[in-house]
């Protein structure tokens, strides 16, 4: 297993049919203890695959993982122009 996003842990509960409000009740607990860090996700994320893709493919893993445009700079060191 490996850590997931928070549009990855959203997107899986609902595929397992749980209401919305309780999903977003775990996963405010999550993100409360620090289980949840999407920013952390990304970096993580970034330093694994950068290794053997660029920027443009990682950039476009992170979006297609629910990462915001904003923290996907961020994790990559780069200007929001370049994305």
């Amino acid at each position: 297993m490996r850590p997931c996003s928070t549009g990855e842990l959203k997107d899986k509960f609902k595929l397992k049919g749980y209401p919305p409000e309780v999903a977003d009740k775990v996963m405010a607990d999550l993100a409360a203890c620090g289980m949840l860090d999407d920013a952390a996700f990304a970096r993580a994320w970034m330093q694994s695959r950068l290794k053997k893709y660029g920027f443009r493919r990682v950039a476009r893993e992170l979006a297609d993982k629910g990462i915001a445009k904003e923290l996907v700079s961020v994790a990559l060191g780069i200007g929001q122009g370049r994305l």
